[in-house]
């Protein structure tokens, strides 16, 4: 089992955030809100022609263009952030 502290830490060193890619740049883990409903990203497959297949952790299926602009959200690092207490990591 994972130490809750090192979970907590990590959490910190990321930021949920809003990005738009094209279909194409979705990622596993992304969560994509598909008729006002999250779904996280369980696997990406392109499929013919210019395609890509999301399946979410549902179950559900997408199939979007690879060009197409999605907006997602994307869990990234903070880059930056010192340590709690003042002092910064170099």
């Amino acid at each position: 089992m994972q130490n809750p502290h090192q979970r907590l830490r990590t959490a910190a060193r990321h930021r949920l955030s809003l990005v738009t890619v094209a279909g194409d740049g979705v990622r596993v883990g992304d969560v994509v809100s598909v008729g006002g409903i999250p779904h996280r990203v369980k696997d990406v497959r392109c499929v013919f022609p210019a395609r890509a297949r999301l399946e979410f952790e549902d179950g559900n299926v997408y199939v979007v263009g690879r060009s197409h602009p999605i907006e997602v959200s994307r869990r990234v690092p903070v880059i930056g952030q010192g340590i709690p207490g003042g002092r910064s990591r170099r």
